[in-house]
């Protein structure tokens, strides 16, 4: 099971837009589909296509590349406090805090995906 922000709700279904935020649940194999079936009944959803998802949600099948200092937290893991080991290893990267919020900005201007389908196209 993959979850996330679905971005650009108001172009996929905008009665569902209400500047709160919505989320998305990809099922990615039988066994997720068998506890998301568990559940459904209980919460409110809608089906998307992976096409319209990727359109709003553009690193959807993209896998995220590891942190610099992912081995050494593991390393440590177990002989250093946690807290110390994240004060220590989980810098934030400011170049991509910047693409973030940069991203996130373009998605809610409408831009991103178009700026996406240029790329694609060049």
């Amino acid at each position: 099971i993959t979850l996330g922000d679905l971005w650009l709700i108001q172009q996929i279904f905008p009665d569902l837009d209400d500047h709160k935020g919505i989320s998305f649940v990809l099922l990615n194999n039988e066994k997720g589909k068998r506890l998301f079936d568990n559940i459904k009944s209980e919460i409110f959803f809608r089906d998307i296509s992976k096409e319209k998802l990727r359109l709003t949600y553009p690193v959807m099948g993209t896998p995220t590349k590891a942190h610099p200092n992912r081995e050494a937290f593991f390393n440590r893991l177990d002989t250093v406090p946690f807290d110390e080991l994240v004060f220590k290893y989980a810098t934030v990267d400011k170049k991509r805090e910047f693409k973030i919020k940069r991203n996130k900005v373009l998605s809610k201007l409408g831009i991103l995906p178009v700026l996406k389908r240029l790329k694609k196209m060049l």
